[in-house]
């Protein structure tokens, strides 16, 4: 998130904008009109090519600003980011094998993506396993891209979580799939 002044927000440093509507319909107090977040009737966003403002407060010191997202710019450079997925109950009571995992992503550009999956053994102890892969190319044209990470893990409830560093390539993720098989089990 970036951090943006006052005079960064409102171009005449000051005024306000008109609420919704097009850019430059506000009726700001200077003489140039202030920026607006064009909104559809619905009250969502007309285009990702627009900035996501939001309130924020620095956990030091307590100073408040206004955050920007940029969709135009997935890489972020000051922080690093992680998302896990639910645990899964493959079958309940049996121990699935993951040997694979398929990312499906949108190149962006070049960035490196590691893969963790981690679940519980049979006395309850954590167990997980990773694999760390470049994706996309430096063409970043949008299109889709398939990248396998070789994993072996055999553990209850698999969970997986994707991480990538501070600075290390833009990441957008359309689908992961676990691969592996489950242990044959007579009862």
């Amino acid at each position: 998130m970036t951090q943006m002044t006052r005079n960064q927000f409102l171009p005449d440093g000051g005024g306000g904008g008109g609420g919704g509507g097009r850019t430059g319909g506000g009726s700001g107090t200077g003489g140039t009109p202030a920026t607006a977040v064009p909104f559809l009737e619905n009250g969502g966003f007309a285009a990702t090519a627009y900035f996501l403002f939001v309130p924020a407060v620095l956990s030091a010191g307590g100073n408040s600003f206004i955050g920007a997202f940029s969709a135009s710019n997935y890489n972020d450079p000051n922080d690093a980011s992680s998302y896990s997925y639910r645990m899964e109950d493959v079958i309940v009571g049996r121990m699935p094998t993951v040997r694979r995992v398929i990312v499906v992503y949108r190149n962006l550009g070049v960035a490196t993506l590691t893969v963790t999956v981690s679940g519980t053994d049979d006395n309850g102890a954590v167990q997980s396993s990773s694999d760390t892969n470049t994706i996309g190319s430096s063409l970043a044209d949008g299109s889709l891209g398939t990248s396998f990470f070789d994993i072996q893990l055999a553990a209850y409830r698999p969970q997986i979580t994707l991480s990538r560093k501070a600075g290390a390539g833009p990441v957008s993720i359309i689908s992961v799939t676990m691969v592996g098989e489950v242990e044959d089990v007579s009862l």
